[in-house]
């Protein structure tokens, strides 16, 4: 989604209609087999601008699914973890995380997983 080749992050979309709709479809399925909670994590900003700009069309969208989703639903933003560290947490091109990346989003997970399980 975030490689799609609409003309603007801020028009209507195809690729974002179609990511949310998968997710939807997804969380009811979670739903209807039993699942009881599901953590569902957002990407830190990309440092590339283009698939930055798009993924600030994503993000309050799959913040919307995670928020009326059919089960309990946490959503973790991973842009909170990264904040200040992007340079040490994000490898060359600034889509990927390194190795200190991998484990600030591991950290801020299992938080959030074991803020699911004291509720």
């Amino acid at each position: 989604m975030l490689w799609g080749d609409c003309e603007s992050a801020a028009e209507p979309c195809p690729w974002l209609a179609d990511a949310i709709a998968a997710l939807g479809s997804l969380l009811q399925s979670f739903a209807t087999d039993g699942v009881e909670r599901v953590v569902l994590v957002g990407y830190p900003d990309p440092q590339d601008p283009t698939v930055h700009a798009r993924m600030e069309a994503l993000r309050p969208l799959l913040e919307g699914a995670c928020s009326s989703a059919p089960l309990p639903c946490t959503w973790v933003d991973l842009r909170v973890a990264f904040a200040g560290h992007y340079d040490e947490f994000l490898s060359v091109g600034g889509l990927n995380p390194t190795s200190a990346g991998a484990k600030a989003s591991a950290s801020a997970i299992w938080q959030a997983m074991n803020d699911c399980v004291t509720r």
